[in-house]
């Protein structure tokens, strides 16, 4: 089931970089936001693949592939809620919207590192 998630998660990543790279299709907020997403969601699912081989090599690989994991789940639930927020204002409100893309990028990434930083 993981290796499913993976090859659609990955599918998602490609049209998207087909869809910049040759494409020349404009990227809005939206886009940004499910892209990220998706990549939050296709390194949660990569790690699942090794966390078993990582818990019997040592107690230091096992704490790094824990945080790692721990930080794109964290990352999972912060592009959520930007998705959230996002489809709020294009729903709700009409005028005076503006994108900001790198405040949202960082808030989302950042927030993610800090709370698995922190012990």
């Amino acid at each position: 089931l993981v290796n499913v998630s993976l090859l659609c998660l990955g599918s998602v990543i490609v049209i998207f970089a087909y869809a910049i790279i040759l494409g020349g299709v404009e990227i809005n907020l939206g886009d940004i936001i499910i892209l990220n997403l998706t990549v939050a969601l296709f390194g949660m699912n990569l790690l699942f693949l090794f966390i078993d081989p990582a818990l019997q090599l040592s107690q230091g690989t096992c704490t790094v592939t824990a945080m790692v994991l721990q930080f794109f789940m964290v990352g999972t639930a912060f592009w959520s809620l930007a998705e959230g927020i996002h489809l709020y204002k294009v729903f709700v409100t009409i005028l005076g919207f503006h994108e900001r893309t790198r405040l949202t990028v960082g808030a989302c990434w950042g927030w993610s590192a800090i709370l698995v930083i922190i012990p």
